[in-house]
């Protein structure tokens, strides 16, 4: 089964581009506006969510740790070909 996880954070399309581009800087923080599961067939979307850790509202850092960290969570469950 294959799954895409997405985070969709607040300004990232516009902020991501700049933190990269401009060298090493500070990570900036995040808010979690939204979380959809898409090409999943077989699980509970909540409960893939629920296993990846993120919820709705979570702040995180860009660059961080929390998103690898979700995928490795997911990965865990090995209910996935990709994530």
């Amino acid at each position: 089964m294959k799954l895409t996880f997405f985070v969709l954070v607040l300004a990232m399309a516009t902020s991501v581009s700049n933190m990269y581009g401009q060298g090493a800087k500070s990570p900036k923080a995040f808010k979690v506006l939204g979380i959809s599961v898409e090409g999943n067939t077989l699980a509970d979307p909540a409960a893939i969510i629920s296993n990846s850790g993120l919820k709705v509202g979570d702040e995180i850092l860009l660059p961080g740790d929390q998103i690898s960290q979700a995928i490795q969570k997911l990965w865990k469950v090995r209910l996935f070909e990709t994530v």
